[in-house]
């Protein structure tokens, strides 16, 4: 009655492969990066309208998410609205 190694094996892979799996493109993260790579960029306020997060939590996201997790270059620059948020040109297709 036990299994062998190789059908553990098997069955411990699967998980793995589940959450090798894109993630959906209508998700917060990916309306985001959508939002940060439009050639405009992004506000925080545009940001926090589209997801409903405050200011402190996409602050978090492109510093936990954007430049570290998916190691994107994060351009900001002032604007008259406040500041606008982009990836850099290199980093579009990632």
């Amino acid at each position: 009655m036990t299994q062998s190694k190789a059908s553990r094996a098997t069955r411990k892979k699967k998980p793995a492969e589940a959450a090798a799996t894109p993630v959906p493109a209508q998700t917060k993260q990916a309306r985001v990066l959508a939002m940060l790579r439009a050639p405009g960029g992004a506000t925080v306020p545009a940001i926090a309208e589209a997801t409903n997060w405050q200011a402190h939590s996409i602050r978090g996201f492109f510093t936990g998410v954007v430049c570290k997790k998916l190691g994107l270059t994060l351009v900001s620059e002032p604007a008259e609205g406040g500041r606008i948020y982009r990836v850099a040109d290199g980093d579009s297709a990632a």
